[in-house]
């Protein structure tokens, strides 16, 4: 690591919030790659999955590694979708329901990993299938609700409604403008398991008191229309980006690699807030490169400390055009990782999250305000 030295003959493998923290030698290096090329390498390591992400050997993905102290197992870098009981919330229909939707995309996640040739045509039927259930899921689920008299059970439909009228469609469409490619394919796949996983493990267990529901604010329509057509249009005129929304109750679902910012401030009404700005890697790499006119590939200070100006600017234009965001003072600023965000969350869901898509990259908006913030995480400046 970046505390210690190890001489001079030596590249960098990990970069933390635009900083070169990890290193190895270059005779580890050609080691490690004459295992690699000899036998079946398993990384073993006590890292998140998050933490093991950063890491980069410049040698091809091992085909298997363990993180987290061996408990989880990733398959090409990603986690195998597989359901757990720990999702049950104890009603055997809906439950039975859960694990046949965990099924189908554990199905779709083999089929496209292993078969590029036929992508399209699995991602055409497995997609059909998907929201065929889901929906009609969703309506067995929302009856069962109604039956036992949920108090919830309002914001819980819309949720079913954002997903179903506005998630599902938008991820159809970047398949279809991709041609099925496989960077769209993992889109779809990891947003569906990361909410799949959140959906049910919170919402869908709170139906029978397992857990207390996040999703306790009903927002505004006009004023997430509001907030929807600022940053559609800050979007096209700050960053020459076309962007359509995904979400309307975006609260972290993981979409890949991502560079957050958040600011904690006071609105003009003197209330505290958090606002996070997230932007999958490679829209962060396409905006910074187009900015400064030059090509960047990776994530480093440079990037970040771009993000955090061009994230100022974006709020400032969005306020312009959305009475929704009144941003009288900031109080810090934080460049959050993955999991820092999604901790953030695990506090207490945003007011406000929206999810959008361009054809460079995913960008997440969100508001938190002060009775659901949590603990300060992440570097601040």
């Amino acid at each position: 690591s970046y505390h210690h030295s190890i001489g001079q003959e030596k590249f960098c493998v990990e970069i933390y919030q635009g900083r070169e923290v990890s290193f190895v030698t270059e005779k580890t290096w050609e080691l490690l790659k004459q295992v690699r090329q000899k036998t079946l390498f398993i990384p073993v390591t006590t890292r998140t999955q998050e933490q093991y992400g950063r890491i980069d050997l410049k040698i091809e993905t091992p085909g298997y590694a363990l993180v987290c102290n061996g408990g989880v197992l990733l398959k090409e870098g990603k986690e195998e979708i597989r359901w757990n009981d720990r999702m049950s919330i104890g009603v055997e229909e809906v439950d039975k329901a859960h694990r046949r939707l965990f099924s189908i995309v554990r199905k779709l996640q083999v089929s496209v990993s292993e078969d590029a040739e036929s992508r399209e045509r699995i991602c055409m039927e497995g997609i059909k299938y998907f929201k065929s259930y889901a929906v009609k899921h969703f309506a067995e689920e929302e009856e069962y609700m109604q039956s036992v008299g949920y108090e919830g059970y309002e914001v819980h439909r819309q949720l079913h409604e954002n997903f179903r009228d506005k998630t599902l469609p938008a991820l159809e469409r970047d398949l279809e403008l991709s041609n099925y490619s496989l960077e769209a394919s993992q889109h779809f796949l990891g947003l569906m398991v990361s909410w799949l996983n959140g959906h049910i493990m919170v919402e869908d267990r709170a139906i029978t008191g397992k857990v207390a529901n996040k999703w306790t604010h009903t927002p505004n329509k006009e004023e997430m229309a509001s907030l929807e057509k600022a940053i559609i249009r800050v979007a096209q005129e700050a960053f020459r980006l076309a962007m359509w929304i995904v979400s309307d109750r975006y609260a972290g679902e993981e979409f890949g690699k991502a560079v957050c910012y958040r600011m904690s401030c006071v609105s003009l009404d003197g209330e505290r807030m958090k606002i996070y700005l997230v932007f999958e890697e490679k829209l962060a790499l396409h905006i910074v490169s187009e900015a400064l006119y030059t090509r960047f590939s990776k994530v480093d200070k440079i990037v970040g400390n771009t993000i955090k100006r061009l994230s100022l600017h974006t709020l400032r234009r969005i306020e312009v055009f959305c009475d929704l965001v009144r941003v009288e003072t900031i109080e810090k600023e934080n460049i959050l990782t993955d999991e820092q965000l999604r901790k953030d969350f695990e506090l207490g869901y945003p007011h406000y999250g929206l999810l959008f898509d361009s054809r460079n990259g995913y960008f997440g908006f969100c508001i938190k305000k002060d009775r659901m913030c949590g603990s300060q995480t992440g570097s601040s400046t």
